[in-house]
């Protein structure tokens, strides 16, 4: 059929940049909503490790991001159990980092996540650009497994109570 499709390069902002340039490393947001009001149950940055992807399951590296803050507490995990409290190949730190314009992140997912009333559950993937903040795409199969990793959990309490909250 020839059919081609067009897409406008992403071009990755400053700040993640500086955490990881071989590649688009995006933000994982996993949005429910239950009767009209939807929320956020996790989220997650996943980082490139000198590779063209930031996908956990090919060579990169997820850690959560805090809900409310924006800002990263634990170290990146990879798929090999290695943890990584700085970037091993810029340096940059990434315990401590925070994502730029979380707000207006949370605002955005929510706000899609009301769109199609019939998908309750949905993990967007958003990138930091020069231009914003950009949809990659939405999930209807958010990859439960980036946020069940037990190096991220505080006191061996997981992710269940969140999600319970918004799940009948």
């Amino acid at each position: 059929n020839n059919l081609i499709v067009i897409e406008e390069l992403i071009e990755q902002n400053k700040e993640l940049n500086k955490l990881n340039s071989s590649c688009i490393n995006t933000i994982r947001i996993v949005t429910i909503n239950d009767s009209n009001n939807p929320d956020v149950v996790a989220s997650y940055l996943r980082i490139g490790n000198n590779n063209f992807v930031d996908n956990f399951n090919s060579g990169g590296m997820v850690v959560p991001i805090e809900i409310e803050t924006g800002e990263i507490i634990y170290p990146a995990l990879d798929k090999k159990n290695n943890l990584y409290e700085i970037h091993p190949i810029t340096k940059t730190k990434i315990k401590g980092f925070k994502i730029p314009n979380w707000e207006k992140i949370i605002k955005l997912v929510k706000e899609l996540a009301t769109v199609v009333e019939e998908v309750n559950m949905v993990g967007w993937d958003i990138a930091l650009t020069t231009k914003g903040i950009d949809i990659v795409e939405g999930n209807s199969y958010p990859g439960h497994d980036i946020y069940q990793l037990p190096p991220h959990r505080t006191n061996g309490i997981g992710v269940l109570p969140r999600f319970e909250k918004y799940l009948k």
